[in-house]
């Protein structure tokens, strides 16, 4: 549970507690600016602009194929851009051929403002974390594209390489 010091504009917060850290908020929009976040949070990529109005894939990682595998543990979407959103995306989260080994169908119909946040890490199937092996090409597939004149995401993968 996350409390708020409005003192000293600092969000303290158990999963940062126990990294050892405090992260400031921003003053303007509210929220915990990811440098301010601690640096070993297992970060495997930032893919920013990915358009969830668009049916397509998107390559979220490609695990290296020098690493005994990789495990995901968490995929994060924030809203980045929006104009006239309505209804948010659906989307799948795996490997082909139908990439939806990690991730289902998943309807994100209320991801639709700015700086909204999502975290996809599939605790509903039991399979957090999940495994894939060298060379796998991780991908975000839109199956149904969000309602909207615009809208776009920044995408976080988070996870180790084995």
């Amino acid at each position: 549970m996350e409390r708020n010091c409005k003192k000293c504009e600092l969000i303290i917060n158990p999963n940062i507690m126990a990294t050892g850290g405090y992260a400031l908020l921003d003053a303007t929009t509210g929220l915990v600016p990811s440098s301010s976040l601690p640096s070993d949070i297992p970060k495997l990529a930032t893919i920013v602009d990915v358009d969830l109005k668009t049916v397509a894939q998107t390559t979220l990682y490609t695990v290296p194929a020098f690493s005994s595998g990789c495990v995901i543990t968490d995929v994060i979407l924030m809203i980045s851009a929006s104009d006239t959103a309505t209804v948010g995306a659906t989307l799948n989260v795996g490997m082909t051929p139908s990439w939806n080994e990690w991730i289902g169908s998943t309807a994100l119909t209320t991801l639709t403002s700015l700086y909204e946040t999502q975290s996809l890490n599939n605790t509903a199937t039991g399979r957090t974390p999940m495994a894939f092996g060298p060379d796998d090409v991780i991908k975000l597939d839109i199956t149904v594209g969000a309602t909207a004149t615009s809208l776009r995401a920044t995408v976080v993968v988070l996870g180790f390489n084995l």
